[in-house]
C-alpha cells in the first residue's frame, strides 16, 4: 500500500474560492517568511472579488486567503485607509504565523484521524466481511462489539482533540493580539479597536458581482473564519 498520501505535508490553503475570485493586479506586494520559506503577500481591494457583496454585507472588511504558495489579503478600501496600521508588514507576519500554526494543527489532526481509520476500522470491517460466510453468528458478535467500541472510542477521542484545538487556537490568538498591541502601543491599539466598532461604510453595488445562485463563500473552505472577523 502506498502511504505517501498520509506522509505528504498538506499544502497551505485558506478560502481558495475567494482567493481565485480576484481580478486585476494587487495594489501592494510584500515578502514574508512562512514555514521557513519566502512567501509573497498580495494586497487586493475587496471589490476586486466577485464575493464583494457577500463579504461587505457580512462586515468582513479584511479577509486572509492562501493558495499556490501565495497569501492574499482582501481589504475594503476605506477600511484600509482608516486601519492601515493593522496591516503593516510586522503585524501581517504575526497574523500569518498564527494562521499557519492553526492550519498545521488542524492538518495534523485530520491526518491522524485518517491513520486511525485505516489502522483500526478497516481491518475489522474486512475481517467481518471476509469471514462472514465461514464462522457462526456467535463468533461474529465479538467482532461486531469491537467495531462498535472502536467507533465510540474514536468519536470520544475526536471530540477531545477538537476541544484541545479550540484551547490552542484561543491561546495563540491572545498571544498574537498581545504582540500586536505591544507593537502598536496600547493607546493606538485601543483607539483603532474603538474606531473599528464605529466603522460603518455605505455599500455600493458593483457593476459585476457574485451570481446570486453561487455558493456563499462562508459555506465552504471556511477554516479560521474567526480570524478574519477579528481583522
Amino acid at each position: 500500500m502506498n502511504f505517501s498520501f498520509f506522509q505528504k505535508e498538506k499544502e497551505f490553503k485558506l478560502l481558495t474560492n475567494i482567493y481565485n475570485s480576484l481580478q486585476g493586479e494587487p495594489f501592494l506586494t510584500q515578502e514574508t517568511t512562512l514555514k521557513e520559506k519566502e512567501t509573497k503577500v498580495e494586497f487586493y481591494y475587496l471589490d476586486q472579488s466577485k464575493y464583494y457583496s457577500t463579504l461587505f454585507q457580512s462586515r468582513q472588511f479584511a479577509v486572509w486567503t492562501a493558495d499556490k504558495g501565495v497569501c492574499r489579503l482582501l481589504v475594503e478600501k476605506k477600511y484600509y485607509e482608516e486601519f492601515g496600521a493593522f496591516y503593516q508588514k510586522d503585524i501581517n507576519d504575526m497574523w500569518l504565523d498564527f494562521i499557519w500554526q492553526i492550519f498545521q494543527k488542524e492538518a495534523t489532526l485530520i491526518k491522524t484521524i485518517k491513520l486511525l481509520f485505516v489502522a483500526v476500522l478497516v481491518p475489522i470491517l474486512l475481517n467481518a466481511f471476509l469471514l462472514s460466510g465461514q464462522i457462526s453468528v456467535w463468533l461474529r458478535i465479538p467482532a461486531f462489539v469491537v467495531l462498535i467500541s472502536s467507533c465510540f472510542s474514536m468519536n470520544y477521542w475526536m471530540k477531545n482533540q477538537q476541544k484541545k484545538l479550540h484551547i490552542f487556537r484561543d491561546k495563540k490568538l491572545q498571544e498574537t493580539l498581545d504582540k500586536i498591541q505591544e507593537t502598536l502601543g496600547i493607546e493606538l491599539y485601543e483607539s483603532l479597536k474603538e474606531k473599528q466598532k464605529q466603522f460603518n461604510p455605505t455599500f455600493v453595488e458593483p457593476k459585476s458581482d457574485q451570481n446570486p445562485n453561487e455558493d456563499n463563500p462562508k459555506n465552504k473552505d471556511n477554516t479560521i473564519d474567526e480570524i478574519n472577523e477579528l481583522n
